[in-house]
């Protein structure tokens, strides 16, 4: 059989693999999301204690001659009472919900998107593979981010989607099309003992440790744009999962390197740090966006790693020279965008935000004091 048919034939394969692990995924993102999304649903409302009870009644009773009542006290704190034992009760069952649907999410994201990964893996570099997936995850997420979890993504949130998208489809055409399937652990050590690659390892650990600085000592904004950043970054340095496999298929049996057990538990430890950070950001930001900077910062990384390690550059023409960095850069634009437009957002929104919990305590507290206020209570009526 012709050799460019079996390439052609592996390469396919490889892709739809990835398209599986794509859709795989959106849906484990979007249901992450959604579990964080049930338990913030109903925020409990504090009902007051039997003293403060007691002293609400008292204070009624002392200001009984100018006050007119149209519903006993007793009354309505039985009902406030039965409404509380009401929403404790929803919220078990928001949190037994919540937590189905995050050990689903949790499932496809930690054994079976990664399976799908791993075995496209073999026909394919990761430097092609990882922008054709992410960007396809993208695309499933803003079809169905709205009826899964109802955050319709916004209009600059598509656009900035958009620009992620068509950099990464530059990417995956014009990269290096290339794939090493076997290497033996000679190979290995030779490899990892460039200069290049060590300090690719270095530049990783320097750039996640300063958004790990940003996230605990930043600004709102700065600390919203490192939780996005942080996880692709991690799981973006994928040379151990590709060397692994590639050792693998070159061992005839008799010996299993002992480096290799370093290298396979690289290969895991990398991608399931980078889902936990992910979790993470999925707790505290929508969907699409936590979605978006982490696919943007992934490719990137990806892309970063193949260029040092598999030298991706070395095996693409002029063309692919000049479309593979604006790919890239395009891919930063809309990672900028995206993340622009949140802060911009999260500013507006804290602007108009009302605090509801500290009205609750303000009104009792009112009500405690005085025995009734206006407007805040329901059942008094100054005359």
């Amino acid at each position: 059989m012709d050799a460019s048919i079996v390439e052609s034939s592996s390469w396919t394969k490889g892709l739809a693999f990835s398209i599986l692990a794509s859709l795989i995924g959106a849906v484990s993102k979007l249901c992450l999301r959604k579990s964080y999304t049930i338990l913030g649903a109903d925020a409990v409302a504090p009902i007051p204690s039997n003293d403060e009870t007691a002293n609400l009644c008292d204070h009624a009773e002392k200001d009984e001659e100018n006050t007119v009542y149209h519903d006993s006290c007793e009354d309505d704190m039985e009902s406030e009472i039965r409404e509380f034992a009401s929403k404790e009760e929803s919220l078990w069952w928001r949190k037994f919900r919540a937590f189905t649907i995050r050990a689903v999410g949790v499932f496809g994201m930690t054994v079976l998107g990664p399976s799908c990964n791993v075995y496209a893996l073999q026909f394919a570099s990761p430097g092609i593979l990882c922008p054709i997936g992410s960007g396809l995850a993208l695309v499933w997420i803003v079809l169905f981010s709205d009826r899964a979890i109802g955050e319709k993504p916004r209009p600059v949130q598509v656009l900035a989607v958009g620009l992620i998208v068509l950099g990464e489809a530059i990417v995956s055409v014009t990269g290096d099309h290339t794939n090493v399937s076997v290497l033996t652990m000679d190979d290995i050590r030779e490899q990892y003992r460039e200069p290049q690659l060590l300090a690719y390892f270095g530049g990783v650990l320097i750039w996640v440790s300063i958004l790990a600085l940003v996230i605990n000592r930043g600004s709102s904004g700065w600390r919203r744009f490192a939780w996005g950043l942080i996880g692709g970054s991690v799981t973006g340095v994928q040379n151990f999962i590709k060397d692994s496999l590639a050792v693998v298929h070159g061992l005839d049996g008799s010996h299993f390197p002992p480096q290799l057990f370093l290298m396979l538990l690289m290969a895991g430890l990398l991608p399931l740090a980078g889902l936990l950070l992910l979790m993470q950001c999925m707790k505290r930001f929508d969907a699409l966006y936590s979605a978006s900077m982490f696919v943007g910062s992934l490719v990137v990384s990806s892309s970063i790693m193949a260029a040092v390690h598999y030298h991706t550059f070395d095996n693409i023409d002029r063309i692919g020279l000049f479309f593979y960095p604006v790919g890239l850069l395009t891919i930063i634009s809309g990672t900028v965008v995206l993340a622009v437009e949140s802060y911009q957002r999260e500013e507006s929104d804290s602007r108009g935000k009302f605090d509801a919990k500290q009205l609750d305590i303000y009104t009792y507290s009112a009500k405690c004091e005085y025995g009734a206020i206006e407007p805040a209570s329901r059942h008094v009526i100054h005359t």
